[in-house]
């Protein structure tokens, strides 16, 4: 995904991008995760769904 030459490595340019895009997904799980414990409850994972445009039917979020 960050590795644009499809080399096993990526350059200085390609880490920034990974360690921006890892740091935005931290502070995105920080805001669903409403009571701060560090784990997503069911509600918080189908907020975060939600969130990132799937909606998907509740029976198949029972199952997750």
């Amino acid at each position: 995904m960050f590795d644009q030459s499809i080399r096993g490595e990526i350059t200085m340019n390609e880490f920034q991008d990974l360690f921006q895009y890892i740091n935005h997904m931290k502070l995105y799980f920080n805001n669903i995760d409403l009571n701060h414990d560090g784990h997503l409850s069911g509600y918080e994972v189908m907020r975060a769904l939600n969130g990132a445009g799937y909606n998907l039917p509740k029976q198949v979020l029972l199952i997750l």
